[in-house]
């Protein structure tokens, strides 16, 4: 399909110049940083303001990917997990929990 076939999927009055999502999305990962691993075998515990408590434990799945087995509250599961190491100090976590 050429660019001129696809359809638009911006709202009408958008203004001049904004891209659609595939525009902007396209090469995004570039410059991202590799995943990393630095929590494997460790557990974050999140207790919120409203008594609520996240626990977060992370375990090596299959072919070297990094899972997360979570439980908050009484609902509990494991799901795929993203780790990269962005600073000394920082760490951004991507990942679903689909209780």
């Amino acid at each position: 399909m050429s660019r001129s076939e696809k359809q638009d999927v911006l709202n009408q009055n958008a203004e001049s110049g904004w891209k659609n999502y595939d525009d902007f999305a396209k090469g995004i990962d570039t410059n991202r940083l590799p995943n990393t691993q630095d929590w494997l075998d460790k557990t974050i515990t999140i207790e919120y303001s409203d008594g609520g408590i996240m626990e977060l434990q992370f375990v090596q799945g299959e072919q070297s990917h990094l899972l997360v087995n979570w439980q908050y509250n009484d609902e509990y599961g494991c799901d795929p997990c993203e780790e990269v190491c962005t600073s000394k100090e920082s760490l951004f976590f991507r990942y679903s929990v689909y209780g």
